[in-house]
């Protein structure tokens, strides 16, 4: 297709999306943190997703797609702009509606490149098969714009952006993560206090920002091989730090952790990222809260209080009781502390 139809290499991208558990540390930290609930053997799951993308030269990465389950954040209150594209839907995971969104970004961005470069050829854009990207209708690409699924069961093998880059971003992220944790003076629990969705967002951006062209280049070879300027001696992928790399870090939060805690806070962490945890649906008619989503909730009994709420708050919208829907309010409020 990029022979035959004669795309420009500059004009082919790659997006794709991916879970950022932004909270987590591996449980027996938290445990010698004494943090509320760290018996149960759980990491902290607080999670948004990142969607990530680029084109076959690495000479354009866009701003990242962030997708959070609130709409606005205390975190944000007094944020003039976010260095991402930012939605949000009640699991926090792409849509169709979202995915149709970020579309019309992408043109625009996709356009003002080519303008600042002197170009206007074609654009191709490659997505995986899920069903947020192949249920979107009614949008007009246009003539210059086409979008192109992957065949299914091959996006490990050939997606560019997981060959390594979505690793290596994460695995970046994760390093600023944990030297933040070990600049907080007041420790584990403290840090919590202060650390919030917006921290995690700047230091996302910065570890996607710090990928090299040649990183993001190399991702292209496995779907491009007649490329003329692969490199066959480089390594396809970006290979991640190893579990001793992180212990030695991790230990100068918390003594006690070993090898075996980090090589299962990592397989646990990135089982809970990948998970999928909503359907391609519109978002329910329950409105979302717009609460800080940085608080310390997350077992079962939470989870339920939380749905508890917004099924009487749903209720008191409906029949417009101000004053049942003030009370539900002020009682979440103070939950949520």
């Amino acid at each position: 297709m990029i022979k035959g139809e004669n795309y420009d290499l500059d004009d082919v991208y790659n997006m794709d999306e991916t879970g950022i558990c932004w909270k987590s540390l591996p449980k027996k930290t938290l445990i010698h943190a004494g943090e509320r609930g760290a018996e149960g053997g759980k990491i902290k799951k607080d999670r948004f997703t990142a969607a990530m993308c680029a084109n076959a030269t690495g000479t354009h990465r866009l701003p990242l797609l962030v997708i959070g389950k609130y709409q606005n954040p205390r975190c944000f209150k007094h944020v003039v702009s976010l260095p991402v594209h930012y939605r949000w839907q009640k699991s926090s995971w792409i849509t169709s509606v979202i995915f149709s969104d970020w579309l019309l970004t992408f043109k625009r961005l996709v356009e003002r490149h080519q303008a600042k470069n002197g170009r206007s050829g074609k654009v191709l854009l490659l997505v995986d098969n899920c069903a947020a990207h192949n249920t979107v209708e009614g949008f007009d690409f246009g003539d210059k714009f086409k979008l192109v699924f992957l065949p299914p069961n091959t996006t490990s093998l050939i997606q560019p952006m997981d060959q390594g880059v979505i690793v290596k971003v994460k695995r970046l992220f994760q390093g600023k993560f944990l030297r933040k944790v070990l600049q907080c003076k007041g420790g584990i629990v403290k840090f919590y206090d202060d650390y919030d969705m917006k921290d995690a967002i700047d230091m996302l951006v910065a570890s996607w920002n710090e990928l090299t062209p040649d990183n993001l280049r190399r991702a292209w070879n496995n779907i491009m091989p007649f490329r003329e300027d692969r490199d066959i001696t480089k390594s396809l992928t970006v290979e991640p730090d190893n579990d001793e790399d992180w212990t030695e870090l991790i230990q100068k939060i918390d003594r006690h952790v070993t090898v075996a805690d980090v090589h299962d806070w990592m397989e646990e962490k990135e089982k809970a990222e990948e998970e999928v945890t909503g359907d391609d649906t519109e978002d329910s008619d329950i409105p979302e809260l717009e609460y800080d989503d940085d608080s310390n909730v997350g077992d079962d009994v939470n989870d339920e209080l939380e749905t508890a709420f917004r099924v009487v708050l749903k209720w008191a919208e409906k029949h417009r009781d101000e004053h049942v829907k003030t009370m539900v309010e002020t009682l979440y409020s103070f939950f949520n502390q």
